[in-house]
């Protein structure tokens, strides 16, 4: 399956399951939102990413701002 023109939002990307669930859609061609709330640790994830095909949203999912947040970063990739 191809992922490709498509945006994909995944949350807890920092590691984990979240993280491998990221690198698989970049590498399968998509754009990924990578949500997180820890900045350091996204930022190692967009720059190991495949292509800058992650970019990463700094948010908490419990705030609630965060939905307005993620949309908008999706928007944005």
């Amino acid at each position: 399956m191809t992922f490709t023109d498509r945006v994909i939002i995944v949350t807890g990307a920092t590691s984990g399951i979240g993280l491998a669930t990221a690198r698989a859609f970049a590498e399968a061609g998509g754009r990924v939102v990578a949500v997180g709330r820890n900045p350091e640790a996204l930022a190692a994830v967009a720059d190991a990413s495949a292509m800058g095909r992650i970019v990463p949203c700094e948010a908490d999912i419990t705030a609630n701002d965060a939905p307005d947040q993620i949309v908008r970063a999706a928007i944005d990739a």
